[in-house]
């Protein structure tokens, strides 16, 4: 994960030099647009803990992920499955997203004057998800949200 400008709130996801995901945050307040080659969604994170997950034309609830724990955890089901995400550590934390106790993905993030850096790893099981880049979408939303709200 990297963020080009400082000025513009987008965060881009790369393979390398590849595209693969953006992340809008200032797209307009409390909302953030998450396209992916797949789908594109709205990300409302409204009032208290709950952050809705809409189509891209915000027509559709996909789902709402409740956040619990200074909003450092919290979950959401899709498809019947539960997902949850969790922040393992403070000054250099460790997002993991688990469903049935496996392992699907690991974000992490650096904040520093110039720039926001992170990075995205999918585990196997991960990447046979059917909802892969949601959760490396939403999941980067989150950290950065977490960090921003403690002050990073």
């Amino acid at each position: 994960m990297r963020k080009p400008s400082r000025r513009r709130g987008v965060h881009e996801l790369r393979a390398g030099d590849v595209l693969v995901a953006r992340l809008d945050v200032r797209s307009s307040p409390g909302i953030a647009i998450a396209e992916a080659a797949d789908a594109t969604w709205r990300l409302d994170r409204g009032r208290g803990k709950r952050v809705r997950v809409l189509s891209g034309d915000g027509a559709a609830e996909v789902t709402t992920f409740m956040r619990e724990g200074m909003g450092r955890r919290g979950s959401m089901e899709l498809d019947g499955r539960r997902y949850e995400l969790a922040a393992n550590g403070w000054w250099k934390p460790r997002w993991v997203w688990t469903s049935d106790a496996t392992e699907l993905a690991e974000l992490t993030t650096r904040h520093t004057f110039k720039d926001e850096r992170g990075r995205v790893a999918l585990t196997a099981a991960g990447q046979a998800s059917p909802h892969a880049a949601l959760l490396a979408l939403l999941g980067t939303l989150l950290a950065l949200l977490s960090a921003r709200e403690a002050g990073g």
